[in-house]
């Protein structure tokens, strides 16, 4: 049951991110753009800046890329835990600094094809394209959680051994 719970949270997360993808242009400038805002105004407060609506726009216009991209990072970061989670579940390899190595290599390439997959599907989304950059980005923001993920679960064998 765990088994397919964890195949169920993969398809799940799959669903997600084919939704943030399938938003147009337009749609998805206005989330990001959202989101920016909000990081500006929390950090303004936060260290008690006083800007005008127009320095809040260009401050907002200035992060908007670099919060696009570290929202891709996330959301392929979390995929690949859920991959990750998955194929332990299904494997025995676990049990030795190798084997989990194995798994979250399987974790990334599966990222990988998935990121592949999406920045296709783009092509066909109005005034979206499908970029390599994304892929790589996506990629890198899923072997930063494998690589975490991986020296955790080392680290708890080591653990154990002792």
């Amino acid at each position: 049951m765990k088994r397919r719970l964890k195949i169920l949270c993969v398809l799940l997360w799959l669903l997600v991110i084919l939704g943030f993808s399938s938003q147009p242009d337009v749609r998805s400038y206005e989330v990001s753009g959202s989101v920016s805002y909000q990081l500006v105004k929390c950090y303004n407060q936060l260290m008690h800046i006083q800007q005008t609506p127009q320095e809040m726009e260009e401050t907002v216009l200035r992060i908007g890329y670099p919060v696009r991209k570290a929202a891709h990072m996330i959301e392929y970061a979390v995929l690949a835990l859920l991959f990750l989670a998955t194929y332990s579940a299904y494997s025995k390899r676990t049990e030795g600094t190798a084997g989990i190595w194995i798994l979250c290599g399987c974790a990334l390439l599966s990222v990988f094809c998935c990121a592949c997959t999406d920045e296709f599907h783009q092509l066909f989304v109005q005034g979206r394209e499908g970029k390599f950059t994304d892929v790589l980005i996506d990629s890198a923001g899923a072997a930063t959680a494998l690589l975490v993920a991986g020296l955790v679960m080392i680290h708890k064998i080591h653990k154990k051994e002792k």
